[in-house]
């Protein structure tokens, strides 16, 4: 896609959008942007927060902030460069930053940027109150301490003799350090954009056989891998580790947040994730399909005006004759619901469809009627937008009432003759819907955790979250593992008081939470039920609970330190081979843990 944005083109894919969306509908996540907007992050240009208020200075970093005596302006060829003294008065910090920000516990940044007459950048970043060099970053723009998610983005702007001239070419890269200023993402990313839930869009300017620059988008989680690698295609976070996944033969997919793809390339779009189900567009027919290519039609675009950008180029030609009365606007595709097997769970006949946030499905159908709509009425600068467009009459459904109609997306694609190359060509059949077990339609025969899911279910470690549910992907609690893992040794009887004031005897954790602090894996007086079990705490718990052994060696990951509390507990998990890591050298210890890891660390624990 060539990045060559024109304010009709920008106009007119806003307007496209409001034909396009879902009115008054919540989406089961939050309204998240394209990749598109990767260039507006934070941390673009985030030396803008540095500071020389010898107030703020002092709180900052410790020290005393002094000038060299230049100027405060930012266009004088003889600008204030600032150091660091202590309280002794002895210089810990020369005069050559512009300013300093926050880093991360005991750390903070020193930023020297480029002002007339000096082309020069670097950004340290330095230990409170010592000023000892932790970091050198020559020739980084900037670097940006993203508390929420406890990293540092690096930015660097790329010098004019460093990059090519034909076409659009990359201007700037990213990378990101760790809180111990350990790379986890090189600084070779030209765009890095935080999503939700620890997700980060990736993009990556890659030269064309046509000379000019094309963007191809990945996803990163933080703390492990790049999960999906750059290629060409977009990418949209719907939600509950989930990704929509669209390739410029624009057939859609949904790959989760550990990469593995779970629906495949059959869809016209893929709109939103909830408890294993999916709401999905698919084409009316072949020659519908072939009419949307044509116009270069994106599917249900996110209901934030100013995300869209050149992500709706070349759909103009959609409105030639209609001016803004976008009810005569084709829809060529039609909406419902399916599982994760593809089993359809609503007729698709719809032209809108989501979830709301009371787990409900509203399916809306065209009532033949159009109206006036304001959609962008809470977005400041677009409130007066308005246009004609379809009205629906709403249908809404409890998402736990419905059930498989017997049919699945091949049947219903089959039966209109769309045959989508690369998965479903004309005389072949499709690959059926891989079993599940346990009764279960959330976990298939396939998946790692399934044998565990059998096993912890037949010792009543747990029975699933409903009737046909386990839910392996729903992340587990520190309440929650300590009930598994007490029931997976027997459910013993506690023996001493209740040391906790946050807990009360009708809670389902009690008996697991005073069985826990006698065997000594949990102390104090708040037991915390609700926290997040990591990956390093559910470790620790089950090394407790089996006493405690010596590993016979150490553990060879690069994330996990070698006097870090549970380093001992991640060594003889690795020795027991309940877990090998995450890839790549790390082990991932503030990973969330989800009930299928849970259940497969204790099925490898202790259903030997």
């Amino acid at each position: 896609m060539k990045r060559k944005i024109k304010s009709l083109i920008l106009g007119l894919s806003i307007c496209l959008s409001l034909c396009l969306m879902v009115p008054a509908m919540v989406s089961s996540a939050a309204a998240i942007g394209y990749p598109y907007s990767i260039a507006l992050s934070p941390w673009h240009n985030s030396n803008s927060n540095a500071t020389h208020d010898p107030v703020e200075v002092k709180e900052i970093t410790g020290l005393n902030i002094f000038s060299d005596g230049g100027s405060d302006s930012p266009y004088s060829l003889n600008p204030a460069r600032y150091g660091l003294k202590d309280d002794a008065g002895n210089i810990v910090i020369p005069t050559e930053y512009a300013g300093f920000s926050a880093g991360g516990e005991g750390k903070f940044i020193g930023a020297r940027q480029r002002s007339l007459g000096d082309e020069q950048y670097f950004v340290h970043v330095f230990a409170v109150g010592s000023g000892a060099r932790l970091y050198n970053g020559e020739g980084l723009r900037s670097i940006y301490y993203f508390e929420e998610q406890q990293v540092y983005i690096l930015y660097k702007q790329n010098q004019f003799d460093e990059i090519s001239h034909t076409g659009e070419e990359p201007r700037w890269s990213y990378g990101i350090l760790d809180e111990n200023l350990n790379e986890l993402l090189p600084l070779q990313y030209n765009g890095l954009d935080y999503i939700d839930d620890g997700y980060f869009y990736l993009r990556k300017s890659v030269r064309g056989d046509d000379g000019y620059y094309h963007y191809q988008y990945g996803v990163y989680k933080n703390g492990g891998t790049v999960n999906i690698p750059c290629g060409d295609f977009d990418i949209r976070y719907i939600g509950n580790d989930m990704f929509r996944v669209r390739r410029s033969d624009f057939y859609s997919c949904a790959i989760d947040g550990a990469g593995k793809q779970v629906l495949p390339y059959l869809y016209a779009d893929v709109m939103a994730y909830k408890e294993h189900r999916f709401t999905v567009a698919l084409f009316r027919s072949e020659a519908d399909y072939l009419k949307a290519k044509s116009c270069n039609l994106l599917w249900e675009p996110q209901g934030d005006p100013t995300a869209y950008g050149e992500n709706l180029n070349g759909s103009a030609s959609l409105f030639e004759g209609y001016g803004y009365d976008l009810s005569k606007t084709p829809s060529y595709a039609v909406r419902g619901v399916i599982d994760e097997n593809q089993n359809i769970l609503t007729s698709f006949i719809h032209e809108r469809v989501g979830f709301d946030e009371k787990d409900n499905v509203r399916l809306g159908s065209w009532n033949g009627k159009s109206g006036i709509q304001r959609p962008f009425a809470g977005y400041p600068g677009f409130e007066n937008i308005a246009c004609t467009a379809k009205e629906y009459d709403w249908e809404v459904v409890p998402l736990s009432s419905l059930t498989p109609t017997g049919q699945t997306v091949t049947d219903f694609l089959m039966e209109r003759s769309v045959h989508f190359p690369g998965y479903l060509e004309v005389g072949n059949t499709p690959a059926p819907p891989v079993p599940t077990v346990g009764g279960f339609t959330d976990v298939k025969e396939t998946d790692y955790f399934a044998d565990a899911v059998l096993w912890a279910v037949e010792k009543k470690i747990t029975s699933g979250t409903g009737e046909t549910t386990f839910s392996p992907s729903v992340t587990c609690s520190k309440g929650q593992i300590l009930t598994f893992l007490w029931r997976a040794n027997g459910s013993p009887e506690p023996t001493a008081g209740n040391p906790f004031n946050d807990i009360e005897t009708g809670d389902y954790f009690y008996k697991a939470a005073l069985w826990a602090a006698e065997k000594g894996l949990v102390s104090g007086s708040v037991f915390g039920a609700d926290t997040d079990c990591t990956r390093a705490m559910t470790m620790e718990f089950m090394w407790k609970a089996a006493g405690s052994p010596a590993p016979a060696g150490k553990a060879e990951f690069a994330d996990v330190p070698v006097h870090a509390g549970y380093a001992q507990a991640v060594a003889w998990a690795v020795e027991q081979n309940i877990t090998s890591g995450t890839g790549n050298g790390n082990f991932s210890p503030a990973a969330t843990c989800t009930r299928g890891e849970i259940v497969t660390f204790l099925h490898r624990a202790l259903g030997k």
